[in-house]
């Protein structure tokens, strides 16, 4: 008795303390729930309904949105109206998020209302305000454009759409480019809070978007299926539905069209376009906007565009669309007024490209048939529609207006001077000299620039960026006039050996009144030399060759990208032999056999034990057309390619080259002895004869990242100016 008597004090404190941990846990978790994003689209009628989206990491209870005509503050009890909303969840890494949707309907076309959103378990967001579409508009103001991420220059973009005071924002896809990676959620959070922070008008309006779906909203880009856009589709509230047209009162319609990303343009899509735009033959002003564009301004006329054509231009020039906003092609593009792809008075004006705040792809010296202006420039278009026209303006992130449309519309001169500096900061070229690795760094850098307005520039150039590093000068200035050219010349150095990346200078070109700048990265190499060994012959067998030094001619290999050493070790030799180039390579087992693999293989030559790790071999012989690449497996599988640099794509290449993996003490290696007639010589080259080569080793089962390499740290393996030299 005595010990059960001193028990039950035990165990009532016990439970005391369980209930007060419990007790801690729940007010801990109520204090860490809250709405994490809040934005606005249409999903119905744009005059009398509005959807609101929010998102929490846990379920929602009872979530919706309290609204009124006027202001209601913080407090749920301040707004007369209540909608409930429902809920959608996707499993993240991060846990679960709750997206909770709510269409408020019957609201007064026209109109302003403020809000706020969430439910009892999370709170409330701040107040907001949103507006509808009226009826009747005598004009209508939007932003188009597409190809955003979350970068500094698509913020800067965002904010400028957002001090014209625009309705809404249509959005021609790929918007934060996580391909459906549920595994890359992040940068859908930064984008929707770029959106949340930027997106909002002088006068207090949160600036709902109407959205398109592109490539990189799916696993695959192309004949996707919905569950393979999870965030587009969960987040935007859209279901499966990828095409759909919304009504802007009686003044103008939006049709979003999907390219072939879930549905096929053809078929269901085309058939319903076609009854769409007839059924809207009475409304004045028609739109498109989709993705892959059909009269793109940087990549090739292909299958895709072509397709496109096919599929949707009868409708567009059988209906008279008024402008088409395409994207997906990362440029500026303004197009004449085409029919059938013809410039044709009354035709569809087709403005893209995309360029949202990604970084431009470069466009041809002159515009094409169908093209009236093209640049690589980021911009989105500021659409103005009035019962009398509409009139087209590109705005820069600068936030000068830089192209005007019509030619009759307010401020074309001013656009037109603005273009010209534009044009002269993004056609600049800045370069360096590689350096030579493993000794301080003592390098220069040259720019030269031409002036594209028809007035004179003053052009400066400020290095910023590495801090460690020092520019003689770091200042420059440089006149230009009308139409003129200048180059000019900086050192760049530092005290200690390094491995640098890139260089960054901010640079502004000004004229009387108007000053632009531009920050602009210059990449940064080192170059490394290889002495080739000179060899009667290469057995291939995994033994040493006679006459091979023991010191390796590559060693040092880098991490890809980043520039630091590799915890991998790995070394190379390379020799002449009379039969052709031998170049051998030894692997450790050292980081492999410490790390788990993160994936299955998906290695194509995955037909023997050990398949997922290879070499690759790159070799290019100044003033080929191709480089030569050569793959090497543990497994002992190999194969050869090549590198086109005219057409910038791989092809199979029938190869006379002799590949042998075999396998040592803590280490394996691989050998290749590649026929000089393969790389464009009768027999081993002459004295002072110099190639091009590099090293890496590959992993498919860790992820994409290289294991290591000699040399060429840039995105591309195939930028052969970053491959080490071999100097005979």
């Amino acid at each position: 008795m005595k010990s059960r008597q001193r028990g039950f004090p035990c165990r009532s404190l016990l439970r005391r303390l369980s209930l007060c941990v419990a007790g801690t846990c729940w007010l801990f978790s109520l204090l860490q729930a809250e709405v994490l994003h809040v934005y606005l689209t249409w999903l119905g009628d744009t005059g009398t309904t509005m959807t609101v989206i929010f998102h929490t990491d846990g379920p929602v209870e009872k979530g919706g949105v309290y609204y009124g005509e006027r202001p209601g503050g913080n407090d749920p009890a301040g707004y007369p109206q209540h909608a409930q909303g429902t809920v959608t969840t996707l499993d993240l890494p991060s846990g679960t998020r709750t997206v909770c949707q709510t269409t408020i309907a019957g609201l007064e076309p026209g109109g302003s209302y403020h809000f706020i959103a969430g439910d009892p378990r999370h709170g409330y967001s701040a107040p907001r305000r949103f507006r509808t579409v009226s009826r009747a508009p005598d004009r209508l103001r939007f932003a188009a454009g597409g190809d955003m991420k979350a970068t500094r220059e698509a913020r800067l973009l965002l904010s400028e759409a957002a001090k014209r005071e625009v309705l809404f924002a249509a959005l021609g896809g790929d918007i934060a480019y996580c391909d459906g990676n549920l595994a890359a959620y992040r940068v859908w959070e930064d984008w929707l809070r770029n959106w949340e922070e930027c997106m909002v008008t002088p006068q207090g309006y949160t600036i709902p978007f109407i959205v398109a779906i592109g490539n990189h909203e799916v696993r695959g880009g192309y004949g996707a299926k919905p569950e393979d856009g999870p965030f587009f589709f969960t987040y935007f509230g859209l279901g499966t539905t990828s095409y759909f047209s919304r009504s802007l009162g009686n003044l103008a319609t939006l049709f979003v069209l999907d390219s072939g990303h879930v549905a096929a343009p053809g078929g269901a899509q085309a058939e319903w376009l076609e009854r769409a735009l007839a059924s809207a033959r009475d409304v004045p002003y028609k739109f498109a906007i989709y993705h892959v564009p059909m009269y793109s301004s940087s990549l090739p006329d292909d299958d895709r565009a072509r397709t496109l054509r096919k599929s949707w231009l009868p409708s567009f020039d059988g209906h008279g669309l008024t402008a088409a906003f395409e994207n997906h092609a990362h440029a500026f593009k303004r197009t004449q007024p085409l029919r059938a792809g013809v410039a044709a008075v009354g035709g569809t004006l087709y403005l893209g490209d995309g360029c949202w705040g990604v970084p431009p792809f470069p466009v041809g010296e002159k515009p094409r048939a169908h093209e009236d202006k093209v640049a690589s420039l980021r911009h989105f278009w500021l659409v103005d529609i009035t019962r009398e026209g509409v009139e087209y303006r590109a705005v820069h992130q600068s936030g000068q207006v830089f192209d005007v449309y019509p030619t009759t519309a307010s401020g074309r001169a001013q656009a037109e001077r603005v273009y010209g500096m534009l044009q002269t900061l993004s056609k600049l070229r800045i370069e360096a000299a590689p350096y030579a690795y493993g000794v301080p760094i003592a390098t220069t850098i040259r720019g030269q620039a031409r002036n594209f307005g028809a007035e004179p520039l003053e052009l400066r150039v400020n290095f910023i960026e590495p801090k460690d590093a020092e520019f003689a000068p770091a200042h420059q200035t440089v006149a230009l006039e009308a139409g003129g050219n200048a180059q000019w010349i900086s050192g760049l150095s530092t005290r200690q050996p390094a491995v640098l990346r890139m260089c960054r200078a901010v640079v502004s070109v000004a004229r009387e009144g108007i000053t632009l700048d531009d920050e602009i990265e210059v990449p940064l190499g080192f170059l490394r030399r290889a002495t080739p060994a000179t060899l009667a012959d290469a057995p291939l067998d995994g033994s040493w060759p006679t006459g091979l030094p023991e010191t390796p001619a590559m060693s040092g290999f880098l991490k890809r990208r980043s520039g630091e050493p590799a915890a991998q070790t790995t070394e190379g030799w390379i020799a002449a032999t009379p039969a052709g180039l031998y170049l051998r390579v030894h692997g450790s087992d050292a980081e492999l056999q410490a790390r788990a693999p993160e994936k299955e293989t998906t290695s194509p030559m995955d037909t023997r034990p050990r398949a997922d790790e290879l070499v690759e071999l790159f070799v290019f012989r100044g003033g080929a057309p191709a480089l030569h690449q050569y793959q090497l497996t543990r497994g002992g599988d190999a194969k050869a390619s090549s590198w086109s640099l005219d057409q910038e794509q791989a092809s199979p290449q029938a190869s006379a080259a002799r590949m042998c993996a075999t396998e040592a003490a803590g280490y394996w290696i691989a050998e290749a002895l590649i026929p000089w007639p393969e790389l464009g010589f009768p027999a081993a080259p002459a004295a002072g004869t110099e190639l091009r080569l590099d090293v890496a080793r590959t992993h498919t089962r860790l992820g994409k990242a290289e294991i290591s390499r000699w040399c060429n740290l840039e995105k591309s393996s195939y930028e052969w100016k970053s491959f080490g030299v071999a100097g005979f």
